[in-house]
């Protein structure tokens, strides 16, 4: 049903010139508030149907038959409309922004709880310098979508970069969430461990020295006083 819903409501579709999606992560849930900077009038599509908060100007909610939202309608022919969309998720390696279907760049970040997101390997999203991007997306591309909407960069993390037709994000974007400062901490820990067994070692190595030592001074007594033996 979504699927026949999605198709009718692309044929409308309106692009956005620019979205910014950034999730917030406070003990076992992740709140999204995503910003699009719209093309004018027409509708944004969901990738996915959402249980969404939707702020914005003259926006009208498409719902499916469950009640969730899966597109926005913008009756204002207004360039440059700015609608906020908020959704929330449970905590897990897999982030579900609320991404819309849409050849244009889209921004996902995560921070708080000292939390940094890894994309697994299947989203073909590539380290780079400015973050994890599609294939498709260019340094020109993140440059224009940085100045139309300035963000803040993630403390703990990198950015994802992407289009969603560079890859299947129906379900979300997989990889995995971690908590940074355990694994600082854990780090931490494994050097604390090595420089004791390391310790450890140089103290038995000085011990034997000190043994030989004492023992070829007692041979040098022994030949001193009695002669080779």
């Amino acid at each position: 049903m979504h699927t026949l819903l999605l198709v009718g409501l692309m044929a409308l579709q309106s692009d956005v010139a620019s979205a910014v999606h950034h999730g917030v992560v406070r003990d076992d849930v992740i709140g999204w508030e995503s910003t699009f900077i719209t093309r004018g009038r027409g509708l944004l599509v969901f990738v996915s149907p959402q249980d969404a908060q939707v702020e914005g100007e003259g926006v009208v909610m498409t719902r499916d038959t469950a009640g969730r939202v899966v597109g926005l309608e913008l009756p204002l022919d207004r360039w440059g409309q700015a609608v906020t969309v908020k959704t929330r998720q449970r905590r897990g390696n897999v982030l579900k922004p609320p991404l819309l279907v849409s050849g244009t760049v889209q921004k996902v970040f995560v921070d708080g709880s000292g939390t940094a997101f890894t994309p697994d390997p299947v989203t073909t999203l590539e380290h780079r310098l400015e973050g994890f991007s599609s294939r498709s997306v260019h340094h020109a591309d993140i440059t224009e979508l940085e100045r139309r909407m300035p963000s803040s960069t993630p403390r703990s993390g990198r950015p994802l970069y992407l289009r969603t037709s560079d890859f299947d994000v129906s379900a979300g974007i997989t990889g995995e969430l971690v908590d940074v400062a355990h694994q600082r901490l854990m780090a931490v820990g494994g050097a604390g461990v090595l420089a004791v067994v390391v310790t450890a070692v140089l103290g038995l190595l000085y011990r034997r020295l000190q043994r030989d030592a004492e023992a070829e001074r007692v041979e040098k007594v022994i030949q001193a006083e009695f002669g080779p033996l």
